[in-house]
């Protein structure tokens, strides 16, 4: 027996698969009915859940293949994850609705995220899908060829450089003129997770050792990744990572011409989860690789 909707206690991230269809605005400004044959999730916060005749709710995808692991990454906004529910198993959020809360019963809740790690990130998940900056169409443009190169190793993540790029938690950008006008000079920060890099913030960062320097001349990015894994938790990290993150922004700049791009300068760099400031987080922009923005390039 359903429950009113005053009495039915719902969180965020509870799944509802006998939800077989959900209303979305069609043309002409028509409602349609948008099949969710697995189901839906529930997006609200949990209080408004709570408070509120009405709920948002997203349909639940079944991946398969490479694209479970790249949206299991967490570096898309299409998708989060219900490990409650199975690790193929993702709420769609490229499409939400709102539904009465009387339409759901209790007897058919399951919890999509059990721990409250799961719980965090999924509200995460959440939050940056409806928070992305919007970055001006020419600098998602000069980012595109790093772009397709986080697509492609996504999908061939037992290659080197897939192996090391799953290690990368986030790539924040920053602006030093602003957002408003050309030319943009940006820092590019990489940010990995926790044990990734061996110093922390506060260390005395060593030089390049002299044999490192020699051996990074000319080397490509998939050279520099190998030696990562072989060489991985070493002093040597440190500035292996600093010159693969660069060959890999290094792609976005040759792209352009001299004096046609609208980046006049760009710093990268590298650094922990836990030694990047908040600082620093609050004064960027998290970079969405697969959901930029502006003409894709030849």
């Amino acid at each position: 027996m359903e429950e009113p909707a005053s009495t039915l206690w719902l969180r965020q991230g509870d799944v509802f698969t006998t939800i077989t269809s959900i209303p979305t605005l069609g043309p002409a400004g028509r409602c349609a009915e948008k099949e969710t044959p697995h189901g839906v999730v529930v997006l609200s916060q949990t209080c408004d859940a709570v408070r509120s005749e009405t709920v948002q709710v997203a349909p639940i995808v079944h991946l398969s293949g490479p694209d479970v692991h790249v949206a299991a990454s967490g570096r898309t906004p299409k998708y989060a994850p219900l490990p409650g529910i199975g690790g193929e198993v993702f709420a769609q959020l490229q499409i939400v609705a709102t539904i009465a809360k009387s339409l759901l019963s209790s007897d058919a809740r399951r919890p999509g995220v059990l721990t409250p790690k799961d719980t965090r990130s999924f509200a995460m998940a959440v939050g940056r899908r409806f928070s992305r900056f919007a970055f001006p169409d020419d600098v998602a443009s000069w980012f595109q060829p790093l772009q397709r190169l986080a697509q492609n190793k996504a999908h061939h993540h037992q290659s080197p450089e897939g192996r090391v790029f799953a290690n990368v938690r986030q790539i924040r950008v920053r602006s030093d003129s602003g957002w408003l006008a050309t030319p943009y000079d940006l820092t590019i920060s990489f940010l990995l997770d926790e044990g990734e890099m061996p110093f922390g913030a506060g260390d005395d960062l060593p030089d390049v050792p002299l044999e490192l320097e020699h051996w990074l001349s000319g080397k490509t990015a998939l050279q520099i990744a190998q030696r990562l894994l072989d060489n991985g938790g070493s002093a040597d990290s440190y500035h292996l990572w600093g010159a693969l993150a660069a060959e890999w922004v290094g792609r976005c700049a040759r792209v352009f011409e001299p004096g046609s791009t609208c980046v006049s300068s760009y710093t990268v760099e590298v650094a922990g989860l836990d030694e990047y400031s908040l600082a620093a987080y609050f004064d960027s922009e998290s970079l969405d690789l697969d959901h930029l923005s502006g003409p894709t390039l030849a």
